[in-house]
């Protein structure tokens, strides 16, 4: 009986020893046939220093040949999309340096579901870092089923965030005490019609809907959350008569107990607001509609 047993311990050794050997034997000629047909497919190109790091980042198994020029046709094929969205940049934002942070693929409607609608398009979003502000911003790259590109951006709102929330300030301030800040946030992307030259009339006019939020900061001056209540009313009746023929996406406002000084000044917990409120101004428009 324990012969048996160690006659199949036996043969179970050697058949499990074969099978290894020949299915490391097949990877290996299956691994050397696949090397040689990738290297067969490199060609060679005029590479820049940035292009070739940021190569190298996506694609670190190569780094070689990256650093030689050599790459593969779907390689390229991702470069060229690359330089695509760089000239892109760089003529819409001359003097600008940019930099990759990050990619997602936000989904393919060329069929299935996509075919519901009249547009259907593959869409990637793009995170880019501009080294002279510090910024970082957002791209997307819209291919429709005809072979359209649509490229649009936000860093635009750079250029404009600053100077629309001095207007803004400047504008309440003739309307109502205890304005102590003005931000302003612009996140919707924007084609070649919103470059660097973007001005802060462009969007008080209507000629760019950028859709801003706006965030105003107020001293309460001694209210009670009562009176902020009853005070935000006036507030709000401002915010409608600057420029209300252009719809924002979102309005918030605060009111906080301190001082101009401190309230600027304040940390994160350090203060909480006695009162506010924020909302949708196209719902201001359908109640004055009504």
């Amino acid at each position: 009986m324990n012969r048996k047993n160690a006659l199949r311990i036996g043969i179970g050794i050697v058949i499990i020893l074969f099978i290894f050997t020949f299915g490391y034997v097949a990877y290996r000629i299956t691994s050397n046939i696949v090397k040689r047909n990738k290297e067969a497919s490199f060609d060679t190109y005029e590479l820049t220093d940035r292009e070739k790091e940021y190569l190298k980042e996506r694609y670190p198994e190569d780094e070689d040949n990256i650093e030689a020029g050599m790459l593969h046709p779907s390689q390229y094929n991702h470069l060229e999309w690359v330089r695509l969205i760089n000239n892109y940049l760089e003529e819409k934002y001359p003097g600008c340096e940019f930099v990759f942070v990050r990619h997602i693929y936000n989904g393919d409607l060329f069929g299935g579901l996509g075919k519901r609608y009249k547009s259907s398009y593959r869409e990637n979003s793009y995170y880019f870092l501009e080294e002279n502000s510090g910024n970082e911003f957002k791209l997307s790259q819209r291919t429709y089923e005809d072979g359209t590109i649509e490229l649009k951006d936000n860093f635009y709102a750079y250029y404009i965030e600053e100077d629309y929330a001095a207007y803004y300030k400047e504008q309440l301030e003739q309307r109502i005490d205890g304005v102590v800040e003005v931000k302003i946030s612009i996140s919707r992307e924007m084609g070649e019609e919103c470059g660097s030259n973007i001005t802060v009339e462009d969007v008080t006019s209507g000629k760019f809907d950028v859709r801003p939020s706006i965030t105003i900061i107020l001293a309460t001056d001694g209210k009670t959350e009562e009176e902020c209540k009853t005070y935000a009313e006036m507030v709000e009746k401002a915010l409608k008569e600057i420029n209300w023929e252009r719809i924002s996406e979102v309005y918030r406002y605060y009111f906080y107990d301190g001082t101009e000084e401190e309230i600027m000044n304040w940390k994160k917990g350090e203060l909480k607001p006695v009162y506010y409120n924020n909302f949708l101004a196209r719902d201001w428009e359908s109640e004055d509609e009504e």
